[in-house]
């Protein structure tokens, strides 16, 4: 098995947006785009929920090692070297998404929106950066400071995925939710793992949806159609997080009883969409 076919077989799978979104790419952005969603994958994969916290950064520091040596006892890794992918902008962009993912693992708490805010866009606002800029460094710059910002993207998609595991995270005493926010619906931890549905819960679900919708439109609108046209995956996978959102935000309650997943058919019919406004 070669080191694409490793990437291939783990995430080109029913269920995962990437699969989805491959499907319309460039033919010459495909395989980059491929192996660097597998990096982030590897990575965000240490801060397991199951995995001991105190393995964590020895093994966040591997990764960081292996990437700057070029270590091919990982087919990500090789994966990596064929795509001439191991740059100082991909260095650069993996030092800051291997923060937010500390920073995740210790399941903080937070006080106020803009916390939370900070958490999201250190994650998954660190990853769709460091897509944006491997794209676009060999094209235009090799500088990270002279690339777009499209963190926006990255982080609203991170906040809808908390969402969506609100009520598994609260019966694991995991709880992303701020102080303001609780005040103001007046909800707590206890009522969200109890699966205890109301009012308040609604709103707060959709208070977070539109907070998310308002971080990715954000960005958008500050891209020119090429910029977008070039961060064609980013676009894609902005329409499939805008499908999750609006999923959780008609029927809030869900969250409560189940884990919302979209389907692999949908999310390919969104996909087609999204790369469609773009040619």
């Amino acid at each position: 098995m070669t080191a694409l076919d490793w990437c291939r077989e783990r995430l080109l799978v029913p269920g995962n947006p990437l699969s989805a979104s491959f499907l319309f790419l460039p033919v010459e952005q495909r395989e980059r785009v491929l192996v660097i969603r597998s990096l982030q994958a590897e990575i965000a994969a240490m801060a397991s929920p199951d995995s001991p916290p105190e393995t964590l950064q020895p093994r966040l520091q591997w990764w960081r090692r292996a990437v700057q040596e070029a270590d091919n006892s990982h087919p990500v890794i090789r994966a990596l070297v064929q795509q001439g992918l191991l740059t100082p902008v991909l260095t650069a962009s993996m030092d800051r998404l291997i923060e937010g993912v500390m920073l995740a693992s210790s399941a903080p708490r937070f006080e106020r929106l803009e916390e939370l805010r900070e958490l999201c866009f250190r994650c998954g606002g660190a990853a769709s950066q460091m897509e944006a800029n491997v794209l676009e460094a060999g094209r235009a710059s090799d500088a990270v400071s002279d690339l777009g910002d499209w963190q926006g993207l990255g982080a609203a998609g991170y906040l809808l995925r908390l969402l969506r595991d609100l009520s598994i995270d609260a019966r694991h005493q995991r709880w992303f939710v701020p102080l303001d926010l609780q005040a103001d619906f007046q909800i707590t931890r206890a009522e969200v793992a109890e699966g205890e549905h109301s009012r308040r819960f609604d709103g707060l679900v959709r208070t977070l949806v539109a907070e998310a919708f308002k971080w990715a439109e954000d960005c958008v609108e500050s891209k020119s159609m090429p910029e977008r046209q070039q961060q064609v995956n980013l676009m894609i996978q902005w329409g499939l997080d805008q499908r999750l959102g609006r999923t959780m935000a008609r029927k809030p309650a869900r969250l409560l009883t189940e884990r919302v997943l979209p389907s692999h058919a949908g999310n390919v019919w969104v996909a087609w969409r999204s790369a469609r406004r773009l040619s």
